[in-house]
């Protein structure tokens, strides 16, 4: 069985846009007059913002749901959870200034036996494969968030992932480093590309996308297109999308 499919087997789901001036307590220190960047990234597993949600409040969506508890937030995907995918995320902020946020973003996920018989057409396209055993993912990212002045941000994440399954070809540990940068057209539109090189050393592969997003107070979404491709010529499409409810 190919190790290369465990890398990608979370469907390309959430990504929350910017949010307006009403929810800036949600980047500490952020000026006043800056768009917020993003809460989550839209390519699985590996992208990742430095962002958290304002104490107290609650995001509802397709793709991510959380509640935030002053410097931690926790959260889970739905989607994943409602295919049979149980999983659980927390972030920690280790350090919040004007310009620069450094988090913690752990998670765990519990897959299935066939979890390849729960795919939803380009939305999960991995050919993953694993008939005989679950499998384990615990995701661990260190996520670097840059402001570039008011009408930019760069998050940079690295991360380990650790896989456990009674399969042992299952097994692996591998890192990963991707890269978001958000281009803000007002308080509440941004355009978004994405890229990075994850699945490293046992089966390493790369991604390149494109997405939009919108915020307001209490309602957002985000959509866009990524190519998956492998260094050994293989490539794949995926959708990016997330939607869903605010509650500051």
């Amino acid at each position: 069985m190919a190790l290369s499919s465990l890398l990608t087997l979370i469907p390309v789901l959430a990504l929350s846009p910017p949010q307006p001036a009403g929810e800036a307590a949600a980047v500490a220190t952020t000026p006043a007059d800056a768009p917020a960047a993003a809460l989550d990234g839209l390519y699985p597993l590996w992208e990742q913002t430095a962002t958290l949600q304002a104490p107290g409040a609650v995001q509802i969506g397709y793709g991510h749901a959380a509640v935030g508890l002053g410097p931690v937030q926790l959260g889970t995907q739905p989607i994943l959870d409602l295919h049979g995918t149980l999983n659980l995320q927390a972030k920690v902020a280790l350090l919040r200034r004007p310009r620069f946020g450094l988090a913690l973003v752990v998670g765990g996920y519990h897959v299935p036996t066939e979890a390849e018989s729960r795919t939803v057409g380009n939305l999960d396209p991995t050919g993953f494969a694993n008939p005989y055993a679950p499998v384990w993912l615990f995701p661990v990212s260190l996520v670097k968030t840059l402001r570039l002045g008011t009408r930019a941000a760069v998050h940079w994440t690295s991360t380990a992932l650790l896989s456990r399954s009674p399969d042992p070809q299952l097994r692996s540990l591998t890192g990963g480093q991707t890269l978001l940068l958000e281009l803000f057209a007002s308080a509440h539109w941004a355009a978004r590309a994405h890229g990075g090189v994850e699945g490293w050393p046992v089966a390493p592969q790369a991604h390149a996308g494109l997405s939009f997003g919108y915020r307001a107070s209490h309602l957002y979404g985000a959509a866009g297109v990524a190519r998956r491709f492998t260094f050994d010529g293989e490539a794949a499409n995926m959708v990016l999308l997330d939607g869903g409810l605010l509650f500051p």
